[in-house]
């Protein structure tokens, strides 16, 4: 209430303010993972189905390991052209930022908690579509006012940023942007404001000394101690197959190339009831174990460069009537003589 985000309201108010549309919620009072601190939720979907009638504009996007390995090879390429420049991530976190938003005062009436509220709250469903937009607004207005001399590499996943600066004065443009945020009165966490030259932004482990990207050593723990314990039980319920699954996603965002082997594992598991007991199949546990060996012999590689000239390497054809099935291709040579290429036919 100090912060202007709630204010306070009888019943009778409340009734006779917001006639026809007035929902009082919900609350939950959850601990944060791994700590004792509490939040308190206000639960938009539960009852009064205010989440339910809402239907979100466009779709939101938002930055994933491929876009951090793009900023890492970008900072690599800045960093050999001077010579071997001094480089510095830095992480902050927007603090209360869903409850930054202004809401009209017809709409404060569906999103009463025994309080009714001035600002929209993260349990309000397009609560992220308008943080998103204004966010995207504020990075936008920082690379404008920075130019060139106080330019830096940014990406911001939901409300938590990483800035890469590169240069000798790396720390005046990073100051520059944290005075570019406190202008705007946007709030940071300053207990998760952090940096150096190897950072875990979302996840990931970035390293811009080596320009390396993967998995921390904390998740891949998580993981290898997770299989363990379900592989001695030899079997798992639908609803933790489905919770891990998350997880492994996760790890195949950063190793790309163990991506295609987790479709039978999501296959499998979306057979699966989430109250349903069942013993891993020998070929679901042989593709656990090799994404996990993978894991943990590399859980950091650079980014693979994109090749900057590509062209067509062959051709590939199939065709299917009744009980002949047909499959044929041939090879593209650079000088364009078909008639030299490699061919088969099936």
């Amino acid at each position: 209430m100090e912060l202007g985000s709630i204010i306070k309201m009888s019943e009778e108010e409340a009734k006779e303010a917001y006639k026809g549309r007035l929902a009082v919620a919900a609350l939950g009072a959850p601990k944060e993972l791994g700590s004792t601190v509490v939040r308190i939720v206000h639960d938009g979907s539960y009852s009064v189905d205010i989440n339910h009638r809402i239907k979100v504009r466009d779709r939101m996007r938002f930055p994933t390991i491929d876009d951090a390995s793009g900023v890492l090879q970008q900072a690599e390429k800045e960093v050999e052209e001077e010579g071997g420049a001094a480089r510095f991530s830095m992480l902050y976190d927007v603090s209360r930022a869903h409850k930054l938003l202004p809401v009209k005062k017809r709409d404060w009436g569906i999103a009463i908690l025994q309080a009714a509220r001035r600002r929209r709250r993260w349990s309000i469903a397009s609560a992220a579509y308008w943080w998103q937009r204004l966010a995207a607004g504020l990075v936008r207005l920082a690379h404008k006012l920075s130019g060139v001399e106080l330019g830096l590499l940014h990406l911001l996943f939901a409300d938590d940023g990483w800035m890469l600066a590169i240069g000798s004065f790396f720390w005046r443009r990073l100051l520059f942007w944290l005075f570019v945020l406190d202008v705007c009165e946007i709030p940071l966490s300053w207990k998760k404001v952090r940096g150096g030259t190897s950072v875990q932004w979302i996840g990931y482990q970035l390293d811009v000394e080596k320009f390396t990207k993967g998995i921390s050593q904390r998740k891949v723990r998580w993981l290898m101690e997770w299989f363990e314990k379900y592989e001695k039980s030899g079997g798992i319920l639908g609803r933790d197959m489905k919770s891990a699954l998350g997880r492994f996603g996760f790890v195949a965002g950063a190793l790309q190339h163990v991506r295609p082997f987790l479709g039978p594992m999501f296959a499998w598991s979306a057979r699966l009831a989430p109250g349903t007991y069942a013993k891993f199949p020998d070929a679901i546990k042989i593709l656990m174990k090799y994404v996990l060996s993978q894991v943990k012999d590399c859980p950091m590689s650079a980014p693979k460069k994109v090749r900057e000239h590509t062209r067509e390497a062959f051709r590939i054809d199939a065709k299917a009537e009744g009980d002949h099935i047909m499959i044929g291709g041939w090879e593209i040579l650079e000088e364009g003589k078909e008639e030299k290429g490699r061919w088969f036919a099936i």
